[in-house]
């Protein structure tokens, strides 16, 4: 049997505010975004939109080039802006690709979706302490199981 999965029955905006998709959210953004998130408000475009993510194309020469709004449950990428939202509570249901964006001023913004960036984290994993030994063994090894080039 397959189970029947309807979307929710959209609730009445709140009084005196906006609707709840967009009220501003806060987020943890990559350290690596830095350089992107800090400088003034500047434009962007949403070129994909899928249930766990958007993601923003800057305009301009500064990198990343694309910075990525994803939920909570979602894979976190070195150029991502983490909310607190997850997949199931459909925080990008109001945003549509094509639509005008702006990145910049510590915030990540597109229709419906305004993203105040509250906190870093960063995205270089931690590795352990590795000798020349070791490594040399390493490349040892790989060349050996390695075909040779031709």
């Amino acid at each position: 049997m397959t189970a029947l999965v309807r979307d929710p029955i959209p609730l009445p905006s709140r009084p005196g505010g906006p609707p709840p998709a967009a009220l501003p959210a806060g987020g943890a953004a990559s350290l690596a975004l830095r350089p992107v998130l800090d400088p003034a408000r500047r434009p962007a475009r949403v070129i994909a939109v899928f249930p766990t993510a958007v993601y923003l194309e800057l305009r301009g020469d500064r990198e990343p080039r694309v910075v990525a709004v994803v939920t909570s449950d979602a894979v976190r990428l070195p150029n991502a802006v983490v909310i607190a939202a997850a997949r199931r509570d459909r925080p990008f249901r109001r945003v549509r690709e094509g639509a005008e964006a702006w990145v910049g001023d510590g915030r990540a913004e597109a229709e419906g979706l305004h993203v105040k960036v509250r906190r870093w984290w960063d995205p270089v994993p931690a590795l352990g302490s590795l000798s020349r030994a070791a490594l040399a063994r390493g490349v040892r090894s790989v060349e050996n199981s390695s075909p040779p080039p031709g």
